[in-house]
C-alpha cells in the first residue's frame, strides 16, 4: 500500500511538472502575441501617417484643395 502511494505521488509530481511547463509556454505565447499586436498597431499608425503625408504632398504638388 505504501509503495502504491509513493508511485502515485511520483506520477502526480511528474504531471505537475508537465502542467507547469505547459503553463509557462502559454504565458510565453501570450506575451509574444501581445508584443506582436503592439507591433501591428505601431505599423498601422506609421502607415496611416505616411498615407496622410503622401496625400498632402500630392495635393500640394498639383494644387488640389
Amino acid at each position: 500500500m505504501l509503495e502504491d502511494y509513493r508511485k502515485l505521488e511520483e506520477l502526480l509530481e511528474v504531471e505537475r511538472d508537465i502542467c507547469d511547463r505547459i503553463e509557462e509556454q502559454i504565458n510565453d505565447l501570450s506575451d509574444l502575441h501581445q508584443n506582436e499586436m503592439t507591433n501591428i498597431k505601431q505599423v498601422t499608425v506609421l502607415h496611416t501617417c505616411r498615407e496622410a503625408d503622401t496625400s498632402e504632398q500630392i495635393a500640394d504638388q498639383y494644387g488640389a484643395p
